[in-house]
């Protein structure tokens, strides 16, 4: 795809949202770092995280409101751990901690702060709709559980609560954090690498045509940035 082709982070609220493995839901990113809001930066609720692990719905911690955006870290309940009990966790422990977003978003908006003098217009919000040891088949649209129903739960809480507020919403970016479960061909799943990126390419068709367009109802894509997958 065309860089110019790609969406803009010109909407008032732009979601950055994280998908795939435990990468991208911050299994054992514990203790967080990123504690103190940095710019101005949001997620939903009280997490980036949802209150359920691995359902196959996405439902933010406490009311589906913007705050501004920090680390924590959650059990594999999805309770909130306090301080204390983060510092009482054992090595190895799986609990879900800082992940990717809370970085990349940061720099991303430091980045279009200094460049546009833009505080409080075009913001960011960092989700992560990610489960632990799925296979790509697993996270796509039409397995069972449909956990791809996490992407379009996300999306639409988010759209509604940039809507009370009178402001418009897109998703500008999908950070795809996926590919052990595959490239260790575990429960079924394709090792085969050009099998595995027609099954990539069709995800990201999906999420676009579901999401970006079904929900944002945008007409540019999002930028969907990967990392090696095995």
């Amino acid at each position: 795809m065309k860089h110019d082709a790609v969406a803009r982070p010109d909407f008032d609220i732009n979601h950055v949202i994280a998908y795939g493995q435990s990468l991208s839901s911050g299994w054992e990113g514990w203790p967080a770092l990123s504690l103190l809001p940095c710019h101005d930066s949001l997620m939903l609720g009280a997490s980036v995280r949802p209150r359920d692990q691995a359902a196959a719905r996405w439902r933010p911690v406490d009311a589906a409101e913007f705050r501004p955006l920090t680390a924590t870290v959650q059990e594999q309940s999805g309770r909130l751990l306090a301080p204390d009990e983060v510092a009482a966790l054992a090595p190895g422990n799986v609990a879900m901690g800082e992940t990717v977003l809370e970085a990349a978003v940061n720099t991303w908006r430091g980045r279009m702060l200094t460049a546009q003098h833009s505080a409080g217009a075009h913001r960011l919000l960092a989700s992560s709709c990610g489960v632990g040891g799925r296979s790509l088949e697993a996270l796509s649209r039409g397995a069972q559980p449909e956990l791809f129903n996490r992407l379009r739960d996300c999306a639409a809480a988010a759209k509604q609560a940039a809507a009370v507020r009178g402001l418009s919403y897109g998703t500008t970016a999908l950070l795809f954090l996926q590919g052990e479960t595959n490239s260790w061909g575990i429960d079924g799943a394709t090792d085969d690498r050009s099998a595995y990126k027609a099954l990539l390419k069709r995800f990201y068709g999906d999420f676009i045509a579901d999401v970006a367009v079904g929900i944002a109802g945008q007409a540019a894509p999002p930028a969907m940035f990967i990392h090696q997958t095995g």
